[in-house]
C-alpha cells in the first residue's frame, strides 16, 4: 500500500484540484443566477392578473434557456481548452 502524503504531492495536482473546484463553483453560481431570473419572471407573471406579463414570460424562457445551455456550453468551452 503505497499511499501518497498529501503534503508530498505535486503542485501540478493540486492546481488541478483548485481549477476544478473553480469551474464547480462557477457552474453552480450559473445554475442558481438563471433559476433567479426564472422567479424573478414568475413573479412578474403573478403580479400582472390581466395577463400581459410577456416580460415576465420572457424572463421565464431566459433563465430556463440559461440554466440548461449555459453550464454545458462553459463545461464544453473548458474542455476544448485543455
Amino acid at each position: 500500500m503505497n499511499k501518497q502524503d498529501p503534503d508530498t504531492r505535486r503542485s501540478g495536482d493540486n492546481a488541478d484540484e483548485l481549477l476544478a473546484a473553480r469551474r464547480y463553483w462557477i457552474l453552480q453560481l450559473v445554475r442558481f443566477g438563471a433559476l433567479g431570473i426564472v422567479i424573478l419572471g414568475v413573479v412578474i407573471m403573478a403580479r400582472d392578473p390581466s395577463g400581459e406579463a410577456y416580460g415576465g414570460a420572457l424572463l421565464v424562457a431566459a433563465g430556463a434557456f440559461l440554466f440548461f445551455f449555459a453550464p454545458r456550453t462553459l463545461a464544453r468551452r473548458w474542455k476544448s481548452e485543455e
